[in-house]
């Protein structure tokens, strides 16, 4: 059973991992990237639905509000892509969530409960805010603009993440609703999420482009994840 357990925890890294690299492979703009991301989860997300049901009432939209806030802050994501790249907007980005999490679990929520989990709980996020800061070092004489750049990202990202703050906390405050049944609203928001987005910044254009369906790959990857 335990072997078990790690391979299905193994299947969202993996697939949290590829995301970034398809969107590079299959290109697109950000606006066509988000879309894609979310049409492809809400094709899951429906037949999620199909299999486990769904939640009702404030619980349904409480889910589909965190869904709309993951998909703002995956554009934000996207659009750090372009600013400073894959290699350094993941980390960052990563970290960022991280950090954000666990200081909502232990404020929120009361993890990390006693003296010896809180200390080392610390120092854990300690390292990954230290392991942030040297990602973001640039070789000045390799580019002159490198911190130009990454300021932009964070300026993008430092925003943006809280929506996976909010992805990752709400579900949790619903503790007495099963989480599949929470999937459907879910995938859901983060589908009006990206389309919200692109109503906004193409003004619905992002809708007929060839990339943003394209993108969907992301979507059915991340709701399989």
């Amino acid at each position: 059973m335990i072997a078990l357990g790690i391979l299905l925890a193994l299947i969202p890294a993996v697939g949290y991992g590829v995301q970034p690299l398809l969107a590079s492979k299959i290109g697109g703009s950000p606006a066509n990237q988000i879309f894609g991301t979310g049409f492809g989860a809400a094709i899951v997300g429906v037949v999620l639905w199909m299999i486990y049901g769904t939640a009702s009432g404030s619980d349904f939209a409480w889910a589909f509000f965190a869904g709309v806030l993951w998909a703002m802050a995956q554009a934000g994501q996207y659009v750090a892509f372009t600013k400073i790249g894959v290699t350094k907007t993941m980390p960052i980005s990563t970290g960022l969530q991280v950090v954000g999490t666990s200081l909502i679990g232990i404020i929120a929520f009361g993890e990390w409960s006693g003296a010896l989990a809180l200390s080392i709980g610390a120092v854990a996020i300690a390292l990954v805010i230290l392991g942030v800061a040297l990602t973001s070092v640039t070789d000045k004489k390799a580019t002159g603009s490198g911190s130009s750049a990454i300021g932009q990202g964070l300026a993008i990202l430092l925003p943006t993440t809280i929506g996976y703050w909010a992805y990752s906390a709400l579900p949790k405050a619903l503790a007495s609703v099963s989480g599949t049944h929470l999937l459907f609203p879910e995938m859901l928001g983060i589908f009006a999420g990206a389309i919200l987005y692109n109503l906004f910044t193409t003004r619905g254009k992002g809708f007929v482009q060839s990339k943003g369906w394209k993108n969907g790959v992301i979507g059915l990857v991340f709701g399989i994840s």
